[in-house]
């Protein structure tokens, strides 16, 4: 699993909104609506409240059942989740249909990305000073 690291000053204090989650789960994806099987997995992860773009990543697991098939995922969703911490973002993932289960959560807040923005618009550019050839 390739979760990154939540950063320490949001787990006391989640004041900010999380805007995207990476998670490790098993989900439930239903054998006659999918086109594949990662297609299927994300519409079933497009189901949790507040999601908007979700990134599928490693399919570790795969195991069919009779009517659905299950997989262990772990994808990038991103959206509009609320002050969560990553307990309550937990509880979020694992509410949503086709969900079975959450083996892990990292959460990205809003303040991570705009400290994100503000480092790469401030970024030297690498210009060279002028040159005095006299």
């Amino acid at each position: 699993m390739a979760l990154y690291g939540t950063h320490p000053e949001h787990e006391s204090t989640h004041e900010h909104d999380a805007v995207a989650v990476e998670v490790d789960a098993q989900v439930r994806v239903p054998r006659g609506e999918m086109g594949d099987l990662p297609a299927g997995v994300a519409d079933v992860l497009a189901g949790i409240d507040g999601a908007a773009v979700v990134d599928v990543g490693e399919i570790d697991l795969v195991r069919p059942g009779s009517l659905d098939i299950y997989v262990d995922v772990t994808a990038r969703i991103e959206g509009a989740f609320g002050a969560r911490d990553a307990d309550a973002m937990t509880a979020h993932v694992a509410d949503a249909f086709g969900v079975e289960a959450v083996h892990a959560v990292a959460v990205e807040y809003e303040r991570e990305r705009d400290d994100e923005k503000r480092d790469t618009e401030t970024a030297d550019e690498g210009t060279d000073p002028p040159r005095d050839h006299g």
